[in-house]
């Protein structure tokens, strides 16, 4: 038999399609690869970033723990060893799950940021 897996049995068409959609603009799918795993990498950092500046109100730590955050073991083994490009990108996600919650908490109106980290973690894992 020997058909292996499909990779959209475990993957959201998040993943995939923003390589296919990147492979347009590069015409080569390496770089467009290696594109979505930048961006990915760049947008989880600036997550972290916003979701630990609102609650602590410094953007030094904010910076500190969004620079820590994109170079977490688990993290990067996503990214170089296990190319789970699903998990990889739920890291973006993540960070606005708990900014939902606390803006849902302290009764802010950005309560949205729930609904599209939730929705995105859940799609991608």
């Amino acid at each position: 038999m020997d058909f292996g897996y499909s990779w959209n049995l475990f993957y959201g068409s998040f993943s995939s399609m923003s390589i296919v959609f990147l492979n347009f603009i590069t015409h080569n799918i390496i770089n467009a690869y290696k594109l979505v795993l930048f961006l990915g990498l760049f947008l989880s950092g600036i997550t972290m970033y916003f979701f630990v500046t609102k609650i602590t109100e410094d953007k030094n730590v904010g910076m500190f723990s969004g620079v820590l955050y994109m170079t977490m073991p688990y993290h990067l083994n996503d990214m170089y060893i296990r190319n789970s490009l699903g998990e990889f990108l739920s890291y973006i996600f993540i960070p606005l799950v708990f900014l939902g919650l606390y803006n849902l908490f302290n009764k802010n109106k950005k309560d949205w940021l729930l609904v599209i980290g939730s929705v995105r973690v859940d799609y991608n894992t």
